[in-house]
C-alpha cells in the first residue's frame, strides 16, 4: 500500500513540481542571459549566431531561441528572441539553429540537459505507469495462455525446462524496481529514457524468442502426428506419397512462420509506439525498432522458420511510418519545451515590472489635485486624533481587491493589522468624503463583536487607508466554503458564530440613533482564530433617524437585500434583519443563497420583491431554528423579530434544541457501539462452544 500511495501523491504533485522545475529553467537561462554560461565558440556560433533564410549559407537571419549576452574573447554576441508561435513553427531556418539535423537534439548542451529534466518531470511518472500496465497485461496473456481448451488440452504447451520460457520475463529484473523504486534517489530516475528503452527492447526479444520455440514445437508436434497417422493407416505408402506431393509439412510451417512473424511484428509496432507517446527521443525509438526487427530475423533463422516477403513489405511501411511520427513529435515537443521557457521568461519579467510599479506606487507622491482633496476634507481635531503615520505601517501583501481599493495585510508597531487602502484613481472629493464619514463612525464603535477600528492614515496622500484589527481566518463565506466550513455543526462553532454576527448588530442597533448596516452578509463577518464573528465594512452604513428621515437609497449585494429594499420603499434597522436571516441560511446550508435556481439575479430580486421567494432549507434544519430563519425573512418588515430577541431565540431554545439533538446523537452512537458489542461477544461464545 505504501507503494500505491507514494505513486498516487507523485501523479498528483506533477503540476506542482512542473512548475519549481520551471523556475530552475529560467534561473539558468537568466544566468546564460547574463554570461555565467559561456560554451565553446564554435558551439556559441552554430547556436546564436544568424543563419540564411534559404539553408545553411545563404543571406537570410534565423532568430535564436533567447535573448543571451555570451562573450568570447573580446567580443559579445547578442541575439533577439523569437516570439512563442516562431518558437513552434515548423521553420527549417530556425531548426538549424536548434536541433541537429538527424537526431533532433539540441546544438546547446545546457539546453538540452535542461529538456531532458523537464521531460523528468513531466513524463517520468507516467512511463512507470505505463511500464507497470504492460507487466499486468503480460502476467494476464501468461495465466489465459496455461488455460485449458474445450479438449482438456494446453492452449500454448508449457515447458519450464527450457529457456525460452524464463527469458520472456527477463526485462522484471530491470521492470519491477524501476516501477517500485519511487523515490528522488531512484537511478533510473535521471536516466529513465535508457530505462525504458532496455525495458521494453527486453520484453520484445525475450517475447520473440518464446514465440520462435512455441512455433517450432508446433511444427515439429504437426509433423510427429502426421507421421503416425501415416504409419498406422492400411495403405501407408500412398498416403506418405500423398504426404510428400501436398508439401503438408512445409505449409505448416510456413503458417506458423507467418502466425510467429506477425505476432512479433505486432509487439514491435506496440513497444515502439508507446515509446514515442512516452516522449522517448527519436534516436532511442529508432535503436529500439532496428534491434527489435534485427532480433526477429535471428530468432526465425534460429528456429529454422522462414520470412515471407510480404510480411516483411507489410512491417517495413508502418515501421518506416512510425519513425517519421516519432522524428516530427520528437520536435515539436522540443518547440513546445522552448516556447514554455519564453512565455516563462516572459511573465517573470511582466512580474517583476508590476512589483516593481506597486513599491513605487506605495511611495509616489500625490498629485495636486488628490492632495488639495484629502487636506480639504480631511482637516479635523477629531480626525487628528486617530491618524497613524504612514512611516509606522509596513505592507506585507495584498489579500484582497475590490472596485474602489485593496485589503493589504500591513505590521503597524508589530501587530498584525489590515489596512484598505483607496485605489489612487478613485482619490476624490467624494469618495474622501464617504472615507471621512466610514471613519468617524468606526472611531466611535467599540464592542468585542465589531472589527477593532485602529486608526486611518492620509498623510501620504497616494495612500489614504483605514486601519483595521487582522482577523486570522477571513470572512465567513470563505470560511463556510472551505474544506473545513462543510465539516461544521450547529453545536460547534456555527452557533457561537452566528451569536456572536447578533451581538455586534444588536450593539449597532442599540446606539443612538441606531446604525444601519445596510450591507449584512457573510462576507462582511469575520472570523477570529477561534471561530468568532465580528461585523466589518461599514461603507454603506448609516445612521437612522426613524422621526426625522426615512433610508430609501437602494444599496446592498442583491441576494441579501430586503424585499422593500428592492421596491424601492422606505426602510430601516429591520431590513438588516432580513440580511442576518439569508446569513443564517448560508450557515445552515454552506452554500451560496438562491444555489439551487437556475435564473438570472435580477428575476431572482424580482421573484423575492413580489413572489416572496426565499433560500430552500434542508431537511436537517431543527425545527425551532427553521421558525427563527422564516420570521427573520418574513414580508412586511413590521413582522421580523429584533436583534435582541433573535439573541434571547439563539441563546435558549435554539440553543436547547441543538443540544437535545446532539445529546440523541451521542445517544444513539452509544446505542450502536453497544449492540455491536453484544453481537461481537455472541459470536465469541458460538465459537466457544464450537
Amino acid at each position: 500500500m505504501g507503494f500505491f500511495s507514494t505513486w498516487r501523491k507523485e501523479k498528483e504533485d506533477v503540476n506542482t513540481m512542473s512548475l519549481v522545475r520551471m523556475e530552475r529553467l529560467y534561473d539558468e537561462m537568466q544566468k546564460r542571459k547574463n554570461g555565467d554560461v559561456v560554451h565553446s565558440a564554435d558551439r556559441t556560433a552554430s547556436f546564436l549566431h544568424s543563419s540564411s533564410r534559404g539553408g545553411r549559407g545563404g543571406g537570410g537571419v534565423a532568430t535564436p531561441l533567447v535573448d543571451v549576452h555570451t562573450t568570447t574573447g573580446k567580443s559579445t554576441t547578442t541575439s533577439s528572441a523569437p516570439s512563442p508561435q516562431e518558437l513552434t513553427a515548423h521553420t527549417r531556418e530556425l531548426d538549424a539553429t536548434l536541433f541537429y539535423r538527424v537526431s533532433c537534439r539540441f546544438l546547446d548542451p545546457t539546453l538540452e540537459q535542461l529538456y531532458q529534466e523537464y521531460c523528468q518531470v513531466e513524463w517520468y511518472v507516467r512511463a512507470r505507469n505505463t511500464v507497470m500496465v504492460m507487466m499486468m497485461l503480460h502476467i494476464v496473456f501468461f495465466i489465459v495462455t496455461s488455460m485449458k481448451s474445450t479438449t482438456a488440452e494446453d492452449l500454448l504447451p508449457k515447458d519450464f525446462k527450457r529457456p525460452e520460457e524464463w527469458v520472456q520475463w527477463a526485462y522484471f529484473f530491470a521492470a519491477v524496481p524501476f516501477v517500485a523504486w519511487v523515490d528522488e534517489d531512484s537511478p533510473f530516475r535521471r536516466r529513465w529514457k535508457i530505462a525504458v528503452t532496455l525495458i521494453l527492447l527486453t520484453f520484445i526479444c525475450g517475447t520473440q524468442m518464446w514465440l520462435g520455440y512455441q512455433g517450432s514445437a508446433s511444427t515439429a508436434e504437426f509433423r510427429k502426428l502426421l507421421l503416425v497417422d501415416l504409419t498406422s493407416s492400411p495403405s501407408p505408402l500412398c498416403n506418405r506419397t500423398a504426404y510428400d506431393d501436398l508439401h503438408l509439412g512445409q505449409i505448416n510451417k510456413n503458417l506458423l512462420s507467418a502466425f510467429v512473424a506477425l505476432a512479433a511484428i505486432f509487439l514491435i509496432l506496440i513497444g515502439s509506439t508507446l515509446a514515442v507517446v512516452i516522449r522517448l527521443d527519436f534516436p532511442q525509438v529508432v535503436l529500439l525498432l532496428a534491434a527489435s526487427s534485427a532480433a526477429l530475423v535471428a530468432v526465425l533463422h534460429l528456429y529454422a522458420l522462414s520470412m515471407q516477403a510480404v510480411i516483411v513489405v507489410s512491417y517495413a511501411s508502418p515501421g518506416f511510418l512510425l519513425c517519421m511520427a516519432c522524428y516530427h513529435s520528437d520536435r515539436s515537443a522540443r518547440r513546445s519545451f522552448l516556447a514554455k521557457i519564453h512565455v516563462e521568461k516572459e511573465n517573470a519579467d511582466l512580474q517583476f515590472t508590476l512589483n516593481k510599479a506597486e513599491k513605487a506606487l506605495l511611495n509616489d507622491p500625490a498629485c495636486d489635485a488628490e492632495t488639495h482633496a484629502v487636506r480639504q476634507v480631511l482637516k479635523s481635531k477629531h480626525l487628528e486624533m486617530i491618524q497613524i503615520p504612514f512611516a509606522d505601517l509596513k505592507f506585507e501583501k495584498i489579500i484582497g481587491r475590490g472596485a474602489s481599493g485593496e485589503v493589504i495585510k500591513a505590521s503597524y508597531l508589530g501587530t498584525s493589522v489590515v489596512c484598505k487602502r483607496m485605489r489612487r484613481d478613485a482619490i476624490s472629493l467624494p469618495s474622501i468624503q464617504r472615507f471621512r464619514e466610514e471613519i468617524e463612525l468606526m472611531s466611535c464603535l467599540r464592542h468585542p463583536n465589531i472589527v477593532q477600528f485602529i486608526g486611518a492614515s492620509w498623510d501620504n496622500c497616494s495612500n489614504v487607508c483605514m486601519v483595521l484589527e487582522y482577523m486570522e481566518h477571513g470572512d465567513m463565506h470563505s470560511v463556510l466554503h472551505s474544506a473545513i466550513g462543510r465539516s461544521f455543526v450547529w453545536s460547534d462553532p456555527l452557533l457561537k458564530m452566528a451569536v456572536g454576527a447578533v451581538s455586534g448588530m444588536l450593539y449597532l442597533h442599540s446606539q443612538e440613533p441606531p446604525v444601519v448596516h445596510r450591507d449584512l452578509k457573510s462576507v462582511n463577518l469575520l472570523c477570529s482564530a477561534t471561530f468568532g464573528c465580528k461585523v466589518s465594512d461599514f461603507g454603506l452604513s448609516r445612521r437612522y433617524k426613524k422621526d426625522i428621515d426615512a433610508l430609501t437609497t437602494v444599496v446592498g449585494t442583491p441576494f441579501w437585500l430586503a424585499p422593500e429594499v428592492i421596491r424601492n420603499e422606505k426602510y430601516g434597522i429591520s431590513a438588516d434583519i432580513y440580511s442576518f436571516g439569508i446569513v443564517l441560511t448560508e450557515l445552515e446550508t454552506r452554500q451560496t443563497p438562491y444555489h439551487d435556481i437556475d435564473q438570472t439575479g435580477l428575476k431572482v430580486m424580482l421573484r423575492v420583491a413580489k413572489d416572496g421567494l426565499r433560500p430552500s432549507l434542508p431537511s436537517s434544519c431543527l425545527p425551532r431554528r427553521r421558525r427563527l430563519i422564516q420570521d427573520c425573512l418574513l414580508d412586511p418588515p413590521r413582522s421580523r423579530p429584533t436583534f435582541l430577541e433573535v439573541l434571547h431565540r439563539l441563546q435558549g431554545e435554539v440553543r436547547e434544541e441543538i443540544e437535545a439533538d446532539a445529546e440523541k446523537l451521542a445517544i444513539d452512537r452509544r446505542a450502536l457501539l453497544r449492540t455491536k458489542a453484544i453481537k461481537r461477544e455472541q459470536s465469541v461464545r458460538r465459537l466457544d462452544q464450537l
